[in-house]
């Protein structure tokens, strides 16, 4: 495993974590463009399954940020998940096309 994989694997661990530490669910999908960080209010450890309490960050062009009426975290907490997950972001592109290039190469 590569060291920019590791970073992403531990990105991604403290981005579930923190959410975890304030119930929110983290779902992290990365197998298509554009890539999309899910948030969801969980209660009593369980995810809301109404289509509201939930967030979107969107990576595009530009990083765009979906939520739905309800959905309600202080600012501080919902910029440390931002900015780790623009982190995750960056790391997974660079993890990614270095094992395109490492697959293209043998």
């Amino acid at each position: 495993m590569s060291i920019i994989q590791e970073m992403y694997d531990l990105t991604k661990d403290k981005i579930e974590s923190l959410c975890f530490s304030n119930r929110i669910d983290c779902d992290i999908q990365t197998n298509q463009y554009p890539i999309v960080f899910k948030f969801r209010i969980m209660e009593d450890g369980e995810i809301l399954t109404t289509q509201t309490s939930c967030a979107e960050m969107v990576f595009e062009e530009e990083l765009q940020i979906r939520t739905t009426a309800d959905f309600s975290i202080d600012e501080k907490t919902f910029n440390k998940i931002k900015n780790l997950s623009k982190k995750a972001h960056h790391l997974y592109l660079h993890a990614f096309f270095e094992t395109k290039k490492l697959v293209e190469n043998s």
